[in-house]
């Protein structure tokens, strides 16, 4: 069973739901617009929550059901994970201009596998940040179809399908790199928990430029 026990449910509730409306408020103070990553188990048991995150100004885009890695998924179950996982925020995301994101659990997304961008694409997202560039080896390597697209900050071009007029999905890697082995990124919840608040900023500066 993939569903989620009542203590479960409780710790998630103690902790997801005050942790993000403190971000909400820290958020409203500096006026900041930013993307939410939610986890359909987030959205279906606490939908007030996301109306919260809608209110503030920010985007919803989609982190899967909840949170267990895709690699050994087949292609059927890994169709079935993303279309359950769109399915969790369309309510917030049916009156949007642009197909949402994605951004899959401990960034396991097949990302070396064309036709799993194409299941992305087919299943209605239109952008992913699926991919960290710290962690390159275990997670994709560039084929020389993929396109920089310079118009939208640098993301990649990948995975055309016909549900998305052949345009690809746009994938925003996380930028980090490797020093001596060791990966070393910026931005995202892990890289913010395990590494210092200067050598995030700092690197997160570097790349905005």
């Amino acid at each position: 069973d993939r569903g989620r026990n009542s203590e479960t449910r409780q710790v998630l509730l103690d902790r997801v739901v005050p942790g993000t409306r403190k971000l909400l408020q820290i958020f409203m103070h500096y006026d900041l617009s930013v993307t939410f990553f939610v986890l359909a188990e987030i959205a279906e048991n606490f939908p007030m929550l996301i109306d919260e995150i809608i209110n503030g100004g920010h985007e919803i885009a989609s982190h899967g059901t909840n949170h267990q890695s895709l690699k050994d998924l087949s292609k059927s179950e890994l169709r079935e994970e993303l279309r359950t996982a769109r399915s969790s925020i369309k309510p917030w995301t049916k009156d949007s201009a642009s197909s949402p994101g994605y951004r899959s659990p401990d960034f396991s997304f097949p990302a070396n596998d064309d036709e799993a961008w194409k299941i992305l694409g087919e299943e209605g997202f239109g952008w992913s940040s699926c991919v960290s560039m710290a962690r390159r080896d275990s997670g994709w390597k560039y084929s020389s179809e993929y396109q920089i697209n310079e118009s939208h900050n640098g993301s990649i071009l990948v995975g055309a399908c016909d549900t998305n007029d052949s345009k690809g999905i746009l994938e925003y890697p996380v930028q980090g790199f490797r020093i001596l082995g060791v990966p070393l990124g910026w931005g995202g919840g892990f890289w913010l928990r395990v590494l210092p608040l200067k050598w995030n900023l700092s690197n997160m500066r570097k790349y905005n430029l």
